[in-house]
C-alpha cells in the first residue's frame, strides 16, 4: 500500500527555470549559453551537494571559462535574485499535492538544489509538505541510492510504500532500483492518471479525479 508521495521541485512542482537562468548568466559573463552550460555541468554536482558556495561556484566558472575575475559583474546575490521573476509554480500539481495531503498521504519534497535556491524557496512557506529534503543540506544528490535511503528513513516507510515523482529519467531509475514506485512527470493530467494506476486514492470530499 502506498503511504508516501515524493515530489521533485524543478520541472515538477515549478516550471524548470534552468534555461532562462543560463541565458541570463551567460549574458552577464559575456559568453555563449553553450560555454556556460559546459562549465555549469562540471560544477553542478558539487554545488547541489553543498560542497561549494555560490561564490565558490562563480569563481570556478570564471576559471573554467578564463574570465578575468576583476572584470566580472557583482554576482553575490544573482542566483537568489534571478529566481524572483521566473519562479513559476505549476498550480495544477500543487492542487494534486493538496488533495493527497487531505487523503492522509505523507508528502515529501526532495530536490537537487543549491543553498541560494533553498533560501528563496523557504520564503514561500510550502507548509503542505510534511518533509522537505534539499540535496545541499545533506550532502547527497539524486540519482544515487544514499539520498533515496535517507528519504525513506526520514519518512519511515519501505521502498514499495513510496512513489517518487521526477521529470528526469535518471532520477526515476535510481529510485526504481531500490524498489520504489516511480512516475516520470510530464504534466498534471498524466500525473493524476499514473497515481490512480498505482492505487493512490483520489477521492476527496466527494471529488474524484477524472
Amino acid at each position: 500500500m502506498i503511504k508516501a508521495i515524493i515530489f521533485d521541485m524543478g520541472g515538477v512542482l515549478v516550471k524548470d527555470p534552468g534555461d532562462q537562468r543560463k541565458k541570463l548568466f551567460a549574458k552577464l559573463l559575456g559568453v555563449t549559453v553553450e560555454e556556460f552550460e559546459s562549465a555549469y555541468r562540471q560544477l553542478v554536482d558539487d554545488f547541489q551537494r553543498g560542497d561549494i558556495t555560490d561564490m565558490d561556484f562563480w569563481g570556478k566558472i570564471a576559471d573554467i571559462l578564463s574570465i578575468d575575475k576583476k572584470k566580472m559583474p557583482n554576482l553575490e546575490n544573482i542566483w537568489y535574485d534571478s529566481l524572483i521573476p521566473i519562479f513559476a509554480e505549476d498550480k495544477e500539481v500543487f492542487e494534486i499535492v493538496d488533495e493527497l495531503k487531505r487523503n492522509k498521504y505523507l508528502i515529501t519534497l526532495l530536490s537537487n538544489t543549491e543553498k541560494p535556491t533553498v533560501k528563496y524557496v523557504e520564503t514561500l512557506g510550502y507548509n503542505m509538505f510534511d518533509i522537505k529534503i534539499y540535496s545541499c543540506d545533506i550532502g547527497m544528490i539524486k540519482p544515487y541510492a544514499d539520498i533515496y535511503m535517507y528519504t525513506l528513513d526520514k519518512m519511515g516507510v519501505k521502498p514499495e510504500e513510496a512513489v517518487m515523482i521526477d521529470d528526469k529519467e535518471i532520477n526515476i531509475n535510481g529510485a526504481k532500483e531500490l524498489g520504489m514506485k516511480t512516475i516520470l512527470f510530464k504534466n498534471a493530467k498524466q500525473l493524476k492518471k499514473e497515481l490512480l494506476s498505482l492505487g493512490v486514492k483520489a477521492e476527496v470530499e466527494g471529488f474524484l479525479w477524472l
